[in-house]
Formats: structure tokens, sequence, C-alpha cells
């Protein structure tokens, strides 16, 4: 294994992540099983620069929804993940690390508890294809800061 060495480091380390929402209702029984082609999935991308400016959060949403069907979505997932800048030399624009590369890196949590979430139901184990979450970045938007933290 090559040695880590302050060269070979990116600049950013991820501090966390975790599910923040994961929400999975089984189809009725009752109606016919409906095939993934029909699922209509929608991603927000959303993210948060510290006021120090050292760290950044993002948040990726899932939903996937069957067309024509209740309106409320078969599956949304939400996983967040915090990353700081590493040390002290670090020269990485957290802004835009925030905004194109910590997406990129989160999209993978996402679509691990999607599958985990389905993994054991009627339904069937739902396995997202790759997503180009590099053509997505554009859409991020700023996550909200809480009402008590505005106020201050």
């Amino acid at each position: 294994m090559p040695e880590l060495r302050d060269e070979n480091l990116s600049g950013v380390r991820m501090d966390w992540v975790y599910v923040r929402e994961l929400f999975f209702k089984d189809p009725d029984p009752s109606e016919p099983k409906p095939t993934l082609p029909e699922a209509t999935a929608t991603i927000s991308l959303e993210h948060a620069i510290a006021t120090d400016g050292l760290s950044c959060t993002n948040r990726l949403t899932i939903e996937l929804s069957i067309p024509g069907k209740a309106a409320n979505p078969i599956v949304r997932a939400v996983v967040e993940a915090r990353f700081s800048k590493a040390g002290d030399k670090s020269v990485v624009d957290i802004s835009q690390f925030a905004s194109l590369q910590g997406p990129v890196i989160v999209m993978p949590f996402l679509r691990d508890a999607v599958a985990t979430a389905t993994g054991k139901s009627r339904f069937g184990q739902i396995l997202l294809a790759p997503i180009n979450v590099q053509s997505l970045t554009g859409q991020a938007a700023p996550i909200a800061a809480p009402a008590a933290a505005a106020q201050k």
C-alpha cells in the first residue's frame, strides 16, 4: 500500500455520511407488480457551505413514483454528507467542491440506501442505474438554514 503523504491527498476529507430519510412503500399485493421502466425518478441535489468556508454539506434526495398511481412516492431516500478541507495546506475551493465533486461522492450511498430498502420486499430490489451526477450539478440548490440559526 502506498504511503499517505500530503501530495497524495485530495485536500478534502469526508467527515460523515448518513441516511437522513428512508421510506419504502411495498405496493398493494392485489395490484399487478409494476415494472421499473414505469417508475419515474426525481433527484434533487442541495449543498451548504459553512460560514467559516472550511466545510460543506451535501444532501441528495431521490423519489421513485409510478405514473398514474397515488401521488406519493413508493421510495424516498435522502443521504447527507459533510466534507472538510484536510489540513491548512488545502487549496481546494470548498464551494466548487460542494457543487461538483460532493454530489458525485455521495451518489453511491444513495443508490445503496435504495437497494437496501427494497431488497427484501415483494417488489424486489431496485438497483438504480448509474447516473451522470455531473450533468445534474448545475441544478443543485443551497440547503435552507434552520429558522433558529437564521434568527441569530
